[in-house]
């Protein structure tokens, strides 16, 4: 189980590593707050698909698994939906379509959905949580840091008194520049652990 922790958090880390999740990142992390809640209603879809799908793979037939995953996540993304309608409305309008999407998001976790079909349901489930973790992990740093440098603060929280933040990191291209100093720094420190 160690293994697979540490095989999930280094090279198949969803967003930093396998470039998976692209959208959301890139359009719900303005706000650490934003991509906290993202990261946890993927989290959510990703556990429970993988619970639901792979506890009746034996009643799904082979040539309908892709189909049956879309729909299951579909139900929990839903579900992941209301939930913040109810607890969290002005998130979850921030949010927007990113979360009915988060079933096409778990498709893509492709490493995740091989397992569900090869595995234990509560293996499946424990894989689908630390994958929802860990991409949870990538878009709460891409928020802090975009929320930190555009807007001077994190979680609400002023950082610096009278400091002046950088507004274009806040909006849209600041996404894909923060992203690529992301990315940039991940890949200069995969490279360094493996020398």
């Amino acid at each position: 189980m160690k293994e697979e922790i540490s095989r999930i958090f280094a090279t198949e880390q969803p967003l930093l590593v396998l470039g998976l999740g692209l959208c959301p990142a890139l359009a719900v992390t303005a706000t650490a707050v934003d991509g906290l809640a993202m990261g946890l209603a993927t989290t959510l879809v990703l556990a429970g698909a993988n619970l639901i799908a792979s506890a009746g793979k034996g009643l799904i037939p082979e040539k309908a698994r892709i189909l049956c995953l879309v729909i299951i996540g579909a139900a929990f993304a839903s579900v992941a939906q209301l939930l913040l309608r109810r607890w969290w409305p002005a998130i979850e309008l921030r949010l927007g379509i990113y979360v009915p999407l988060i079933a096409v998001n778990c498709l893509l976790f492709s490493r995740s959905t091989v397992s569900v079909w090869k595995s234990a349901a509560m293996r499946s489930f424990f894989r689908g949580l630390l994958m929802g973790v860990s991409f949870t992990l990538s878009l709460l740093l891409i928020s802090v840091a975009r929320e930190a440098i555009g807007s001077n603060a994190v979680f609400g929280r002023a950082l610096v008194p009278g400091a002046a933040p950088v507004a274009l990191v806040a909006m849209a291209p600041g996404a894909f520049f923060t992203l690529a100093l992301v990315f940039g720094f991940v890949n200069f420190w995969r490279s360094r652990s493996k020398k």
